[in-house]
């Protein structure tokens, strides 16, 4: 997966930043240089010559230097905050195969949550590397990164568990058909060669790759169950096992056998007393149809 988000940060993500957001990034720089303005694109430069005059507006109410900084800092967070949505969303769109596949979860809150994210891990990191530098030279001078480093995993903390909370966060996916796979595999392809052809070609790339991930979110292969047979499978899950019911009448029950872990000593059978309830409901269910 790693490697599969390089690639879409390389392949399909950073293209269209390179024609839409990134020369409006590069003419907030040298913004007093009018020579500078022959060196950029001419929508780039009109924009320049826009900013200087919404600069020249809002300096007759705040001193020069204010105004100056004020605007080309908004201007900056805005492109980020864009920046950061496009990437955010392909992402989202190009890993939702391998966590249907691996995790049977659909990424319903990644954007959201990255948008909040990234913000703290841009504090934590530098932060973090300031407080240990600085511990070796004096720990009271360190308490002041480490504090801003506190705040900042608390708050990648806070929010991981505040969206991980919502019901929305959790959105089963079932594993994906051969159709799927092979559709979602060949859109990320297709993607990553359409996004650099002309705007209407690129255009087709990210909306291909949408595609493929609404395949797998919204349409799940049906499930293989027999209408007027039990089926019964048993299920590995590592500290016990899992028991998966296909009742007669085509409901479904998952039953955990296991119960609390060893360490806590206690004589509770909860997964036992749960599965004998569930058979005799089912063979109850099991004799009714055959007579």
């Amino acid at each position: 997966m790693t490697f599969l988000c390089v690639g879409l940060v390389a392949g399909i993500g950073l293209p269209p930043l390179e024609r839409t957001v990134q020369p409006y990034s590069q003419g907030l720089r040298k913004l007093n240089s009018f020579a500078y303005d022959r060196h950029l694109l001419p929508r780039v430069a009109q924009f320049r010559l826009d900013v200087r005059l919404l600069l020249g507006r809002v300096q007759q109410i705040l001193p020069a230097w204010v105004s100056i900084r004020a605007l080309i800092l908004s201007f900056r967070f805005l492109l980020a905050f864009i920046e950061l949505v496009l990437m955010s969303a392909i992402m989202q769109l190009g890993l939702a195969l391998p966590l249907a596949y691996s995790f049977h979860r659909a990424t319903s809150v990644a954007m959201p949550a990255n948008l909040l994210i990234i913000p703290f891990l841009q504090l934590l990191m530098p932060t973090g590397v300031v407080a240990i530098a600085v511990g070796y030279i004096s720990l009271a001078l360190a308490k002041v990164p480490a504090v801003i480093a506190s705040f900042a995993l608390q708050g990648i903390a806070g929010t991981v568990k505040w969206f991980g909370g919502l019901r929305l966060a959790d959105i089963r996916a079932p594993t994906s058909g051969t159709a799927a796979v092979v559709f979602s595999v060949v859109a990320i392809g297709v993607g990553a060669a359409l996004i650099r052809k002309q705007r209407k070609l690129a255009i087709c790339g990210p909306a291909v790759l949408a595609a493929g991930a609404m395949w797998i979110w919204f349409f799940p292969p049906r499930p293989c169950l027999h209408p007027d047979a039990l089926e019964m499978t048993a299920i590995d899950v590592g500290q016990g096992d899992s028991i998966f019911l296909a009742l007669p009448g085509g409901k479904t029950v998952l039953v955990d056998a296991g119960g609390l872990p060893f360490w806590t000593h206690s004589q509770m059978e909860v997964g036992e007393t749960s599965f004998r309830r569930i058979c005799g409901h089912a063979k109850f269910l099991v004799s009714t149809q055959s007579r």
